[in-house]
């Protein structure tokens, strides 16, 4: 960590309880320290609170890979036979014995894993409501003067709506397209598409993620004017560079061919604009009207 992010730390009381370490201290002194503070205490307990509820995450564990299995059976059908999506000239193939039940588990393992998660994340946070440090430590920070809780649930709730709106345009217009495009150009030079199962869903789950994330630029743009975390000049001297950071975003996000990428990059740069244009008109910010007209 470095010394601007242990000051940026401290200036907003994120370190109150942390031993901060002399420079004569040894490795020991510091370990033995750490472990003392109030952080490390907390993290041991979180520790042994944990280990208490591995039957728990094991029953989440089980439920998220039979459930997973389940759900991937269902999707498997509807994606070969019901969703349109696979145009009518394209041969599906199956080229290991294993290979649906390979799908089956690795799609159950995320299940699985979302499953614990959303059980740890839950089970720490109705632990840490009743922690003596961790609500000495969460009283300490000073959070900003006009910051309102409930606007944590608004952004959730946008956050959630956008992941939504992907998931359709991913759904409907992209993942359609796409295919259909892939589908043509074999056929133009007499060559009949034949896709593996597999590679097939690992295509489309990729390309349904990599919308769901790319939905959620206009948030994270109005987020980062709002809260100052850019300034708004600043932004958009540099508007050139973020449209080109927007290609690279949408190469990481999409399958790898150009029209994957052109069609996830693409969106990220409109949606980069209205998020500008909405942290603009919407009222409730600290940019003055002066500085609002003058760009």
């Amino acid at each position: 960590m470095s010394l601007y992010s242990l000051e940026l730390f401290k200036s907003k009381g994120l370190l109150a309880h942390l031993y901060m370490p002399d420079d004569n201290d040894s490795i020991v002194q510091i370990a033995e320290s750490l472990v003392e503070s109030p952080i490390g205490r907390i993290l041991s307990e979180l520790g042994l609170h944990i280990k208490n509820r591995l039957f728990s995450i094991s029953v989440a564990a089980t439920l998220g890979l039979v459930t997973g299995f389940f759900i991937s059976t269902r999707l498997i059908l509807w994606l070969t036979d019901s969703s349109n999506l696979v145009p009518d000239d394209v041969e599906i193939v199956v080229l290991l014995p294993l290979e649906i039940i390979l799908i089956r588990l690795r799609f159950g393992s995320t299940i699985a894993m979302l499953f614990v998660s959303t059980l740890l994340l839950t089970d720490l946070a109705r632990y840490g409501r009743h922690h003596p440090d961790v609500i000495e430590a969460i009283d300490s920070i000073e959070w900003p003067s006009n910051f309102v809780p409930g606007r944590t649930i608004a952004v959730i709730f946008v956050s959630l709506s956008l992941a939504f709106f992907g998931l359709v345009y991913g759904r409907y217009l992209l993942i359609p397209f796409v295919l259909n495009y892939f589908a043509e150009d074999a056929s133009t030079v007499g060559i009949v598409a034949t896709w593996r199962l597999s590679e097939l869903v690992g295509f489309i789950l990729n390309l349904v993620f990599g919308t769901m994330m790319a939905w959620q630029v206009p948030l994270a743009t109005f987020l980062a004017l709002r809260t100052k975390a850019i300034a708004r000049d600043e932004l958009l001297s540099h508007r050139r560079h973020a449209w080109f950071m927007s290609a690279i975003l949408g190469a990481t996000l999409s399958p790898p061919d150009p029209i994957s990428m052109a069609m996830v990059a693409l969106p990220i740069v409109v949606l980069f604009e209205i998020g500008i244009f909405l942290e603009r008109i919407i009222p409730g910010g600290s940019i003055s009207n002066a500085t609002r007209n003058s760009s």
